[in-house]
């Protein structure tokens, strides 16, 4: 899947699509963090600068999310899905969703909408996906869909102390950051 993904990134970018991060809380901020750290990279390689443009990203709950928290929006599909459809996301386009248990239904939804609207889609977690799919229809939903690539990066019980969600994070940008330096090499 990680090689899939370094793949579509090249791929997206060599037909003029867009790299799109999407996440909740914690990843909507670090969708916003990857979109920076791609336009800055691409700028420190004269090959690379022209790509630099070719990114987005959404975060549940807009920019106001990003200085205070804005409850409940989150918990609907309905909201990932129009962020969705405002960006005007298409075929061309790379999907990349994060959330931390993968059972956010904002960023579900908005998987669910970038396939609906044919563009390529990753969807990268930190819980079981056996168990998500078995336990909660939304998760199944998307975890057993097709037109989705899966990266489950469950690792087991966190082994540090302090925020599980700060952790899953930290993994999840480490995968998603280095397929894009991949990428960004190639």
């Amino acid at each position: 899947e990680y090689k899939h993904l370094i793949g579509e990134i090249l791929h997206c970018l060599k037909n003029d699509g867009r790299l799109i991060f999407s996440g909740c809380g914690a990843t909507g901020r670090l969708s916003i963090l990857l979109e920076a750290m791609w336009r800055n990279s691409c700028k420190q390689f004269p090959a690379a600068e022209q790509y630099a443009s070719q990114t987005a990203s959404i975060m549940t709950g807009g920019d106001y999310a990003l200085v205070r928290s804005v409850e409940f929006f989150e918990d609907f599909a309905s909201f990932g899905r129009r962020q969705v459809q405002e960006l005007a996301i298409c075929e061309k386009d790379l999907f990349i969703a994060i959330t931390e248990g993968g059972e956010t239904s904002s960023v579900l939804g908005s998987v669910l909408e970038a396939a609906d609207r044919g563009a390529k889609v990753f969807l990268l977690f930190n819980n079981p996906a056996d168990l998500l799919a078995e336990k909660l229809e939304r998760c199944r939903e998307v975890i057993n869909d097709p037109r989705v690539t899966v990266l489950d990066l469950h690792c087991g019980p966190m082994a540090l102390a302090g925020s599980t969600r700060m952790q899953a994070t930290t993994s999840e940008q480490l995968v998603a950051g280095a397929a894009l330096e991949s990428a960004l090499h190639q």
